[in-house]
């Protein structure tokens, strides 16, 4: 199993997230979750231990670490609530945050693999 999903747009940081309304918020995650879900592409099953890799492309400058992480877990909550990966626990996934620039087209790239 090999899965490659784009979420478009800018991903907020951390500390963006953390001032936002509770409600702004929701609505980011229900965005997420929705472009996820509308993918087309198979759910794994349940029990799978995955690697995840997730890239994040910011439009001018890029996030320091524990921004970047922070702004990851919206994402991560997304892939689980979607069926794409079973827990967000190391024992069942194993994670890989990278961002790079992309002035053009801001985004998050997620490939997910089935470890065995």
């Amino acid at each position: 199993m090999n899965i490659r999903l784009t979420i478009p747009g800018r991903l907020p940081s951390l500390n963006e997230m953390l001032r936002m309304h509770w409600a702004k918020r929701k609505r980011i995650q229900e965005d997420m979750a929705w472009h996820l879900a509308t993918s087309g592409h198979q759910h794994p099953t349940n029990g799978l231990r995955c690697h995840a890799m997730i890239t994040v492309y910011q439009k001018t400058r890029r996030f320091d670490e524990d921004n970047l992480h922070g702004a990851c877990k919206s994402v991560i909550d997304a892939l689980r609530s979607t069926g794409y990966i079973y827990r967000d626990s190391p024992e069942w996934l194993d994670l890989d945050i990278r961002q790079e620039l992309d002035h053009k087209n801001p985004r998050v790239e997620i490939e997910i693999k089935e470890m065995t």
